[in-house]
């Protein structure tokens, strides 16, 4: 008889920590693995997400995890769209994302993310210096055509080279098989820190913008979920934990960066 409510309490005490684990596992959400070790540009939108998950309480139920395996981040917004392993990822707004996705309508950047400075090589730090708009065109960018840049680019007749691996930009300007990158400004500083030692800089005379909005996306099906990251966010907003939280991670990336003392590029992005 002992032996028999042994096993009964082990298989009722089985029963309850599968279900448990179950309950967890429904409550995970996961983001999108940085796509190299250098790769930086998870780090701010995760602790932003990360924030408004702990001070909601409809969203403190879930918890945040990564991706079994590093993608390009075009793969990862096909896979949020799909519900197939990703469920929040963040990036720039385009038509065809808010059509496809669940746009959180929360500008994570203020608006800023379009200014792009300028990855290029040491050796060409004066040359740039005097470098025209019409020459800056003529010359050849590196981006992915993953990514909404590539077509704005395109569109205003400048000359663009693709390639979809992250890394692999960087080799290509190294390589001198573009004369450079152009990089947000939230981004740029990351990855100059990584390539200066292979002889890349970033121009301190020109820099290239146009509007954009950059936020988080989910799937369709999760328009509830993306409604009350929103409403988290424009509440840390409204209180002024986000402007706090912005300035205490980009004040000095956003000095460093000395907007007005280039010349700006501007071009519409429609």
């Amino acid at each position: 008889m002992l032996i028999h409510k042994i096993l009964r309490y082990s298989c009722c005490l089985l029963l309850f920590l599968c279900t448990e684990l179950q309950a967890k596992a429904s409550l995970s959400l996961f983001y999108p693995r940085p796509e190299t070790n250098f790769d930086e540009r998870t780090g701010y939108p995760l602790q932003l997400l990360r924030f408004a998950f702990e001070n909601s309480e409809s969203l403190k139920k879930y918890e945040l995890r990564p991706s079994e395996i590093r993608m390009p981040r075009g793969r990862s917004l096909k896979l949020v769209e799909q519900g197939m392993g990703i469920d929040v990822f963040w990036a720039i707004s385009t038509p065809e994302r808010v059509n496809d996705l669940s746009q959180v309508d929360f500008d994570i950047f203020q608006g800023l993310f379009g200014y792009r400075l300028l990855l290029i090589k040491e050796a060409r730090v004066t040359e740039f210096k005097t470098t025209g708009d019409i020459e800056i065109k003529n010359m050849l960018a590196g981006l992915s055509p993953d990514w909404p840049d590539y077509l704005i680019l395109q569109k205003h007749g400048f000359n663009v080279q693709g390639t979809t691996s992250y890394s692999s930009l960087f080799k290509l300007l190294e390589l001198e098989r573009v004369d450079y990158l152009p990089r947000s400004m939230f981004e740029v500083w990351f990855e100059h820190e990584h390539l200066q030692t292979r002889g890349i800089s970033v121009s301190p005379d020109v820099a290239i913008y146009y509007p954009t909005k950059f936020t988080f996306f989910l799937a369709k099906s999760n328009r509830e979920l993306a409604d009350e990251l929103q409403k988290a966010l424009q509440a840390m907003d409204g209180n002024g934990r986000f402007e706090q939280f912005f300035n205490l991670v980009w004040k000095d990336v956003i000095a460093k960066s000395s907007l007005q003392s280039k010349k700006i590029i501007r071009l519409s992005n429609d």
